[in-house]
């Protein structure tokens, strides 16, 4: 089961942080969903960020939801 942590309005569309609890690893685990605005169904991208990145490196590196939102994409970054 997923908990919304935070939830922002980013160009034009939502991003949410979500976490569950893990029962693979056991742990608490945390992801970012950028919904783009508009009417879908849009397409997912899900970004694999390395092992010591969290949900917001990628994202915020490389300016990925000005281009989401521009392209209609749904990004998952866990």
């Amino acid at each position: 089961m997923f908990q919304t942590t935070k939830t922002h309005t980013v160009h034009g569309g939502t991003l949410r942080y979500l976490k569950h609890d893990s029962a693979t690893t056991g742990t608490p685990m945390t992801l970012s969903v950028f919904v783009p605005g508009g009417e879908g169904p849009f397409p997912v991208l899900i970004w694999l960020s390395g092992l010591t990145c969290t949900e917001d490196n990628f994202t915020t590196k490389a300016g990925a939801y000005a281009a989401a939102a521009e392209h209609g994409v749904i990004i998952v970054a866990p």
